[in-house]
């Protein structure tokens, strides 16, 4: 459900960008795919993630989903993200005409499935999150994207309990 109100949000201010194009600074597009490994409560896994966003010269919106592609077995348990949903503020630092330093800060959601010894059990928490990272564009509209993102989750399962994650991030990033 969040996923849907952040892709509502995202579509909003695409169908808003023409109105607002003659009145303010012009909103570039992009989009980009990857791998994450992604580090915390003792599990190495990794994922597919994908952004969508906009922005201007300085400042940007970008949504981000991500679904586990590894998982980890410890002791019997396996552990594996199912899904990661997120919708971030950037800010951009321009280093040359052709890369940027970045950090970004937002909120998001995390799903990880649990399994042993016949039995699964999915835990989701939601998630502050804060990152850095740059890009550096080899075309005008191809690059690539290094970024890091720490993700302080709460009440994790139900549960009351805290944790973080850690998320280092290698895309392909495509302007449109």
């Amino acid at each position: 459900m969040r996923l849907v109100v952040a892709a509502a949000a995202l579509a909003a201010a695409v169908m808003a960008t023409p109105a607002l194009a003659a009145d303010g600074p012009q909103i570039n597009w992009y989009g980009d795919l990857g791998y994450s490994q992604v580090d915390g409560g003792g599990a190495n896994l990794g994922a597919i993630t994908g952004r969508l966003g906009g922005r201007n010269q300085e400042f940007g919106l970008e949504a981000e989903v991500a679904s586990g592609i590894s998982s980890q077995n410890d002791g019997g348990v396996n552990v594996k993200l199912n899904d990661e949903y997120a919708l971030d503020a950037v800010i951009y630092a321009p280093a040359s005409p052709n890369a940027d330093l970045f950090v970004r800060a937002g909120y998001g959601h995390m799903d990880v499935k649990v399994s042993c010894c016949g039995v699964s059990a999915t835990v989701g928490a939601n998630a502050w999150n804060v990152g850095v990272g740059g890009q550096y564009f080899f075309t005008h509209n191809d690059g690539v994207r290094l970024d890091y993102t720490y993700y302080k989750m709460s009440n994790i399962g139900g549960t009351g309990i805290n944790g973080s994650e850690n998320a280092y991030t290698i895309s392909y990033v495509r302007r449109f």
